[in-house]
């Protein structure tokens, strides 16, 4: 091969490098972007949950029950998600 036909594919190997780290980038964002409504949703819910059910509904000692158990539940699902 000519040395003009290297340089050309050492050009395009590094563009392809490139594109591939955009499009990483891309993903990543588009992950993280995804995780924060994710996130924000469930928030959302906890506090209709809080608001409309345990405050209206449930007395003092069934809240701390909900509570330890949520805290519980929370603390699971965290584990089974992170393996």
């Amino acid at each position: 091969m000519s040395t003009k036909s290297n340089e050309q594919l050492k050009k395009l190997d590094e563009k392809i490098l490139q594109l591939k780290k955009q499009k990483q980038a891309i993903s990543k964002r588009e992950k993280a972007k995804k995780q924060k409504e994710r996130d924000r949703r469930l928030i959302q819910y906890g506090e209709l949950l809080e608001k409309y059910f345990i405050e209206n509904f449930v007395d003092s000692t069934q809240k701390e029950n909900f509570n330890e158990k949520f805290k519980e539940l929370a603390v699971e699902f965290t584990r089974i998600k992170n393996k």
